[in-house]
């Protein structure tokens, strides 16, 4: 029997307390006999006492594999598009994950990984860290609406503190 894949995203670009958290729990599962693979916008130096190969490792900055110059012409002409490649779609459908844990650094960051989940049909699991409060005027209904539904479809929503959760059921209405 194969082992379950467990998958991270972290929406960080900075190593600070809720990179300890999610590394933590990332060493632990592995411990306890899980495949653990990360997503981060960080290099793979920092993650490495936690994630054993850098195979298991995405860096974000390489999602997406710039299209020549010659194809972009096309793609302004009309005449044919061509897309970037999402070189993340392919690392996770090589890990196949059962869950997927999105650590993110305030209520909204990981609204991308969520809907990236939801498309994928992988159960996911959220981490809030904190919540800034001065976001919230350039959350327009429907994206709160959306934000709403997919903190809803969530596996489960953990908050580092009460404060955290309070102001996120505030602001998301859930």
């Amino acid at each position: 029997m194969s082992k379950k894949s467990i998958i991270f995203f972290t929406t960080n670009s900075i190593w600070g307390g809720s990179e300890i958290l999610w590394t933590q729990a990332a060493k632990q599962l592995a411990e306890l006999g899980f495949n653990v693979s990360a997503v981060a916008a960080y290099d793979f130096t920092l993650v490495r006492d936690f994630i054993s190969e850098e195979k298991l490792f995405f860096d974000l900055s390489k999602r997406f594999d710039k299209i020549p110059l010659l194809k972009r012409a096309i793609n302004k002409s009309g005449l044919k598009e061509f897309k970037a490649v999402d070189n993340l779609e392919k690392f996770v459908e090589k890990r196949r994950p059962c869950l997927a844990i999105i650590s993110q650094g305030n209520n909204v960051e990981g609204m991308e990984f969520m809907e990236f989940c939801m498309k994928k049909k992988i159960e996911y699991a959220t981490i809030t860290h904190l919540v800034v409060v001065s976001k919230w005027p350039m959350m327009n209904d429907g994206r709160l609406n959306i934000l709403h539904g997919l903190f809803r479809k969530s596996l489960k929503n953990f908050f580092v503190s009460k404060y955290t959760q309070r102001m996120s059921e505030k602001f998301i209405g859930y």
